[in-house]
């Protein structure tokens, strides 16, 4: 939820030519947190373990200990 190394948009590096480049990142933080509400209203974990991440709303661990969950 944030741009990367260099303002890059995706993992993959910006879309070439005329393609959207403008991710509008800013508007999806602002309703991530309700988000985050109502997912847990409904009994759902979600577990963020991206590395570098801007979303604070979710519990956080890392990569490696989500991959051993069950």
């Amino acid at each position: 939820m944030k741009r990367g190394k260099d303002k890059i948009a995706h993992w993959h590096g910006n879309h070439p030519g005329c393609l959207n480049k403008d991710m509008p990142i800013k508007t999806w933080l602002k309703n991530f947190p309700k988000l985050a509400e109502d997912l847990k209203g409904e009994g759902v974990e979600v577990i963020n373990s991206t590395r570098d991440t801007a979303l604070e709303c979710f519990n956080r661990i890392d990569l490696e200990e989500a991959l051993c969950l069950n």
